[in-house]
Parts: C-alpha cells; structure tokens; sequence
C-alpha cells in the first residue's frame, strides 16, 4: 500500500536485515512476502508502473524500532497501511 502527495509516493523499504526483522513483528492478516527477494522484486515493478504513469517515487527505508514505536504510541497494528502511512510520515 502506497500514500499520494499529488503525483509523489512514498514508498516504504527494507534492508535485508529490517525486513527479516519486520517479518517478526507484522501484524497484517496475510503474509504477502516470504522473502526480501520477493519483496525486492515486486517493488522494483511497482517502481517501473508509477514511473512509468509519471508518477514521482521516493523510497523510504524504515527503521523497523521506529515503526515499533510509532505503532505503539498510536495504538495501531503494524500492518501495511501504517507502514505506508510512516513512510509518508517520513518523506516530509
């Protein structure tokens, strides 16, 4: 999932290492990546559709104790809609 600033996205990524990370502490339903490659490989499309629509990208790594917190003191699941909504939070 993805947030809008009118053609710019912010799009949350991962090391290797903070998505092994992330991968103990997500709380979303479904578990849609296995591994960092498929991730990896999937925002890469992703990337090359907006890009390719004109639509401004900037990757956001995420400091996986920083989202902890931030759901935390938000009292909100960490699942892909937050994670979007940080990276946003983040890009400003």
């Amino acid at each position: 999932m993805i947030f809008s600033i009118n053609q710019r996205v912010a799009i949350p990524c991962y090391t290797k290492d903070s998505f092994n990370k992330l991968q103990t502490c997500d709380e979303d339903e479904e578990v849609i990546f296995e591994t960092w490659e498929d991730w990896h490989e999937s925002m890469e499309g992703l990337e090359i559709h907006l890009l390719n629509h004109g639509i401004e990208i900037k990757e956001v790594y995420i400091n996986i104790d920083e989202l902890i917190q931030y759901c935390r003191l938000n009292n909100v699941k960490n699942s892909s809609k937050i994670r979007a909504q940080f990276a946003l939070l983040k890009s400003n």
